[in-house]
């Protein structure tokens, strides 16, 4: 890439704010006057800060485990990018421009997104409206959901109509050939024209580790029909390359906080509104060594939690089996198993966040 964009890429990005949404800055030793920071290393366990920034020099380096760079590769170690998707986020957080020479040539994938956040723009407004009274009430009365916790997680209601959603996307101009491309509308086959592949369902935005929303999971209300739904795979969107509510998760307190695996989107909600924000869940599937490598990345022992049945404790041993080989000093797991019959969203509800909090400590490591 040019240089001079780099020199200017780095110039105007705050390592202290970067690095910051990741430690805590050891205030005694840190010499704010002379931009020298220090923390607790972001890449290995440490008790005393051995890592250093120079705000100045726009350098960090750990004396600990001697990781050392600028703001670009910081997000390439601590996120495991690329050089380039570093270099695209660094960009979108100061408001730079790649120049175009600079972007690597490929499917012009912009279209594909756009056709997504129109249609979650379609499902928030119909939640909202008088065709999302039911929904209203599910998530209130059922769920216990606020309308700040509908809107924290972008949650919305596709109508049971074949067509609202149609008429919606082309209105904003996105063409049916893209929306049928994302898994959103599909050809009918009476004849022409396209009809939604969403109807009558509480929709849950899935977005890649990004914050881009790439597909969406809807809950069925009534009928026939499937309980939950997810997009299908497409060019911005494979399941076993996605976790839900990863792209908030990761920024939620410290890197030694516990990620917290559980099941399903209302697990995942339920766990966040009693206070733990660093939940979240496979895509309808079970966990992989593609959702654990990243989910390494933030966090060296992520905390799975399992339904206390039957199917639950069969997950657990499938899970235990496949993270074996891939397990290293630095890299494991940890399990908690709820009572049968309970999911981590009625565990809240009937037992509290303490109940779960005291779950969390008493965590098994998987050695056990």
């Amino acid at each position: 890439m040019d240089r001079n964009f780099l020199d200017q890429l780095r110039q105007q990005t705050s390592l202290r704010d970067l690095i910051g949404r990741y430690v805590q800055w050891d205030r005694k030793k840190s010499e704010e006057g002379r931009g020298i920071l220090w923390a607790c290393c972001p890449f290995h366990q440490e008790k005393s800060a051995s890592f250093k920034v120079d705000v100045g020099r726009g350098q960090y380096y750990c004396f600990g485990c001697h990781k050392k760079g600028d703001a670009i590769s910081f997000l390439q170690d601590r996120d495991g990018l690329g050089f380039v998707e570093a270099v695209r986020q660094l960009a979108d957080m100061a408001g730079l421009a790649i120049p175009e020479t600079d972007l690597p040539k490929g499917p012009d994938s912009r279209p594909l997104y756009r056709a997504m956040d129109v249609a979650q723009e379609f499902f928030v407004a119909q939640l909202k409206g008088s065709e999302g009274v039911q929904a209203r009430s599910y998530l209130v009365r059922q769920r216990g959901l606020s309308p700040d916790d509908a809107k924290h997680f972008g949650i919305g209601f596709a109508p049971n109509s074949w067509d609202m959603l149609v008429g919606a996307l082309e209105k904003s101009g996105v063409s049916m050939a893209d929306a049928e491309a994302v898994g959103l509308v599909s050809k009918s086959d009476r004849g022409q024209g396209y009809y939604s592949r969403f109807r009558g369902r509480v929709m849950f935005p899935i977005h890649d580790a990004r914050g881009r929303l790439v597909a969406f999971g809807g809950r069925l209300l009534e009928g026939e029909g499937a309980k939950y739904y997810n997009s299908t795979e497409t060019a911005i969107f494979s399941k076993k390359k996605t976790l839900y509510n990863l792209h908030q998760a990761r920024t939620q307190g410290r890197k030694d906080d516990p990620m917290i695996v559980v099941e399903g989107y209302m697990d995942c909600v339920a766990l966040h509104k009693a206070g733990f924000g660093r939940v979240v869940a496979p895509m309808g599937t079970a966990m992989n060594e593609e959702h654990l490598q990243e989910l390494w990345k933030y966090n060296s022992e992520p905390v799975v939690c399992l339904d206390g049945d039957k199917a639950g404790l069969n997950a657990a041993d499938r899970l235990v089996a496949m993270a074996l080989p891939l397990v290293r000093h630095d890299k494991t797991l940890q399990f908690i198993t709820l009572p049968d019959g309970l999911d981590p969203d009625d565990y809240i509800k009937h037992q509290g966040r303490d109940a779960f909090s005291s779950l969390l400590s008493e965590a098994q490591p998987l050695a056990d």
